[in-house]
């Protein structure tokens, strides 16, 4: 399947200040996720240019890879592949165990390890024909970053909306050039980063 989202760079008062202004027009609905990163031992992901990750919500735990990532002005491409399990109860000891247990072809091995945890909490808005979802990011060392996503294939159709229905006017827009994890990795342990 293949991925295509605006990203958009928020300070901690555009975040707020949008959520406030989509609210007047649309009921947000939130979602807690915990995004758990995995690499082999000898980093085959980060050297493949590849993304593992497992997100856990109070519904599903989805697993996702990412690979050929493209990034112009803000708007990501990429091919992803992804199994949603139903609600489930696991710790980090025994994910990828559970993971293997359901669906072996998932993973060629199991000989992972774990990088560690993004916590994000997203604000989700159906707004004028878009799903916007608001993000806060709490990153493993307790950075908090703010962004704004779309799933599109039209961004300057939404940019445009954007510019005539709230403060987020196209001039004073920053674009996100970096991924949740390249920024996640920025942050994880000096032993990973130093490894590869």
């Amino acid at each position: 399947m293949k991925e295509q989202e605006l990203k958009i760079i928020l300070s901690k008062n555009e975040y707020t200040s949008l959520i406030n202004d989509l609210s007047l027009d649309s009921h947000p609905k939130i979602k807690v996720q915990e995004n758990h990163y995995f690499d082999t031992k000898d980093h085959k992901f980060l050297k493949s240019k590849e993304m593992l990750r497992v997100r856990k919500t109070n519904v599903e735990t989805v697993v996702t890879i990412k690979r050929n990532a493209k990034i112009i002005d803000g708007y990501f491409e990429c091919e992803e592949l992804e199994k949603s399990f139903a609600k489930c109860s696991w710790e980090k000891s025994n994910l990828i165990d559970f993971i293997f247990d359901r669906d072996q072809s998932f993973f060629i091995d199991k000989d992972l390890i774990y990088l560690g945890c993004l916590k994000n909490i997203r604000t989700i808005f159906d707004w004028r024909g878009f799903k916007l979802e608001v993000d806060q990011s709490k990153f493993s060392n307790e950075m908090i970053d703010y962004e704004l996503e779309c799933e599109t294939i039209s961004p300057q159709k939404l940019l445009e909306i954007l510019d005539e229905n709230t403060f987020l006017k196209k001039k004073n827009i920053s674009y996100q050039s970096e991924s949740k994890f390249k920024r996640f990795l920025k942050h994880c342990s000096s032993d990973y980063k130093s490894s590869v």
